[in-house]
């Protein structure tokens, strides 16, 4: 059984983790890796380690880039 991770924006630590963006923006980890290799996040790469800067990724947040998340999901739907 997979480990339930809540995380709180306002007390989560400066780098997240691809987890920790995923629950925040209710995505999958793997969708937070793909979305980080094509630079379409903001990301830090620490050696094979892909980290996500928190101020960096609420201003992305806020500015709209979701967008390629949800037209990602949109091409994906099992429902129309």
């Amino acid at each position: 059984m997979k480990k339930q991770v809540d995380i709180d924006i306002e007390t989560a630590p400066d780098i997240l983790t691809a987890e920790e963006v995923a629950v925040l923006m209710r995505a999958s980890r793997n969708q937070i890796y793909a979305m980080a290799k094509d630079d379409k996040i903001p990301n830090v790469k620490l050696g094979r380690l892909v980290r996500f800067p928190k101020r960096r990724l609420l201003e992305w947040i806020e500015s709209g880039g979701c967008a390629y998340l949800n037209q990602r999901n949109r091409s994906r739907r099992l429902f129309p």
